[in-house]
């Protein structure tokens, strides 16, 4: 049986960084007086699990739906090794500076329980003029040092800053200390997981997990920076930022598609549908083809 594209019920968490840009910038709509740090537009996580919004499949689990149509949507890509659908799709609003943390590679996340890989992409929708990023630490710092500055106050000393522009893409590797800065909307691409280890939280008391984040620092890697039409490829996905359109022909993969700007989605033989910044779409390998006019959008393609 042949699945057509796949739409999901957002998932909306206020967190004490987040601020209204989801709906100032992209339009979306938020409940009243509330801030949203992060809306989770596709997950297949133990806590959070996607729901069809529209279609015939409407009201039905990511989850419910890999178990019973695995070959229609996933195709050759494989579910990861917890058995879930291998993405994790995000947007993102900072409306204050997010803690310095890290992510593990498998190698630490086996070392502590329930920990799970997590390299992330970070594609810029919006930045203020004065946004900035840390991302990757300074040559030299070592866990001595890093650690020392973190007692004192010291963070940004250590880390190295850069400037975000709409339409820059930022790969971040587990393993790769990093703080997302204030006033910074973006959509985010990642392994299935939500684990995080915090360094430092700029004196807003959240627990921190120092030695969990000592262990997982890869010191030899460093974050990378790639032009907007630049496939970029790592072994967690390969993702590229399509501009002004395109046609996504049938393949034997499932893929993700994110809109970045207004358009639409015009499956085969099929009405067209809008799409607005931020919806996302999963396009299953059993999907036929469809265009996506006018908007620029994010296709991601697992592992």
């Amino acid at each position: 049986m042949a699945l057509g594209p796949l739409r999901f019920q957002p998932r909306l968490r206020p967190l004490v960084w987040g601020g209204r840009r989801l709906q100032t910038v992209l339009g979306r709509p938020l409940p009243a007086l509330q801030d949203v740090a992060e809306s989770w537009e596709l997950a297949d996580l133990p806590d959070w699990v996607s729901v069809v919004q529209g279609g015939p499949l409407h009201g039905q689990r990511l989850d419910a739906l890999l178990r019973d149509h695995s070959d229609e949507i996933m195709g050759e890509t494989a579910l990861d090794d917890a058995g879930r659908f291998p993405l994790l799709v995000k947007l993102l609003d900072a409306h204050r500076m997010l803690s310095v943390q890290v992510h593990p590679d498998a190698r630490a996340a086996r070392a502590h329980p329930g920990g799970r890989p997590k390299t992330e992409a970070w594609f810029i929708l919006h930045a203020e003029p004065e946004a900035e990023v840390l991302i990757g630490l300074r040559p030299g710092v070592d866990s001595t040092s890093l650690t020392r500055a973190l007692a004192n106050d010291r963070a940004r000393e250590v880390l190295v800053p850069h400037t975000p522009r709409p339409g820059d893409v930022f790969l971040i590797e587990a393993g790769v200390v990093h703080a997302l800065g204030a006033g910074v909307l973006l959509a985010e691409v990642q392994q299935p997981s939500d684990t995080t280890y915090r360094l430092f939280d700029w004196g807003r008391g959240r627990p921190l997990h120092i030695e969990r984040a000592l262990d997982a620092i890869r010191w030899d890697l460093r974050p990378t920076v790639h032009p907007r039409d630049q496939e970029l490829r790592c072994e967690a996905f390969q993702a590229q930022w399509v501009r002004g359109g395109g046609h996504e022909p049938p393949t034997p993969r499932a893929r993700v598609i994110t809109a970045t700007s207004v358009g639409s989605l015009r499956p085969r033989d099929e009405a067209p549908s809008e799409l607005r910044p931020g919806d996302t779409v999963l396009l299953p390998a059993s999907a036929p083809a469809v265009d996506i006019d006018t908007a620029d959008y994010v296709r991601v393609v697992p592992p």
